[in-house]
């Protein structure tokens, strides 16, 4: 939803209520998924910034970054969720 919303440019939505109208119904739809994800717990993984972990996270490429470790996660282009109680076994 996120990519959705991102990929709308001001030019797109000036003079146009259909998109509007799409984007508002696409943050509400948003709003309500966070909103039950917060209910049960799930919450947003942050990846960016740690090492990279195979159980986790799925990597795409690797990318050097001289200032960063090897096996540091330095882009992410989709954020995972995780219900912690999973990772209590």
């Amino acid at each position: 939803m996120q990519r959705a919303l991102q990929s709308v440019t001001p030019e797109m939505l000036e003079g146009n209520a259909g998109v509007k109208n799409l984007c508002v119904g696409v943050e509400a739809t948003a709003q309500q998924l966070s909103s039950v994800f917060e209910r049960y717990g799930i919450q947003k993984m942050d990846a960016l910034g740690h090492v990279f972990d195979p159980n986790h996270h799925q990597v795409v490429t690797e990318i050097d970054a001289p200032d960063k470790a090897p096996g540091t996660v330095v882009q992410v282009l989709q954020t995972g969720y995780v219900d912690p109680r999973s990772l209590a076994a």
